[in-house]
């Protein structure tokens, strides 16, 4: 499955460059600086440069979900992006980590290592070169009251945590990394919401 997705750092970079470039331009003013250039030559020029800096790269690329979540999967399918889906099957228990912020990183990480592993075992190299290959993994924790609560093992846990959730406000912490298969190049960032609960007894 294959879609047409713009190279975020390079229109990133395109972006501030023609900003840059803008700036630049307006500061010279309609007539050439130091007579050096005719007003036609000036104007030339200014045409020629932001043409050249608004042309972005568009690149194919495949898309591989790294997570069994439903919830995940419908995220990126309402944004319009066709993708495969592979799950890591990682021991998520055995990571420990102190704060929730390292916590939902190094799971997130350890994901995008566990699902490369079984690509590189899976596929030739060349499958998740051409096209380019990027692999999204992410992880979530909910802190309230000081407790960092993970994925519910069983129902009676997941009704423990609704009922510690009540009434109170928690914090969100996720974190979602972007792993280019064909470079190894990565991205990775946090959000977190605030949510507040109230459920009835």
């Amino acid at each position: 499955q294959v879609v047409v997705l713009p190279t975020l750092i390079s229109s990133r970079l395109g972006y501030l460059e023609s900003k840059k470039a803008a700036g630049l331009f307006n500061s010279l003013g309609s007539e050439p600086p130091h007579g050096s250039e005719s007003s036609a030559e000036l104007r030339e020029r200014r045409t020629r440069h932001g043409f050249q800096l608004q042309q972005l790269p568009i690149i194919q690329v495949k898309i591989i979900l790294g997570s069994s979540s439903p919830a995940r999967r419908a995220i990126l399918s309402d944004m319009g992006y066709e993708f495969a889906t592979m799950s890591a099957d990682i021991d998520e228990r055995a990571i420990r980590r102190e704060k929730p912020e390292e916590l939902v990183k190094a799971l997130a990480e350890a994901k995008a290592d566990a699902i490369k592993l079984n690509l590189v075992d899976g596929c030739a190299d060349r499958d998740i070169r051409d096209p380019p290959t990027l692999l999204i993994t992410s992880d979530q924790v909910v802190v309230s009251k000081g407790v960092i609560r993970e994925r519910p093992r069983s129902m009676e846990e997941a009704r423990e945590f609704i009922k510690a959730y009540s009434g109170d406000r928690a914090l969100a912490v996720n974190y979602v990394l972007l792993t280019n298969l064909s470079t190894g190049a990565t991205k990775g960032g946090w959000d977190i919401p605030e949510v507040a609960a109230a459920f009835p007894n």
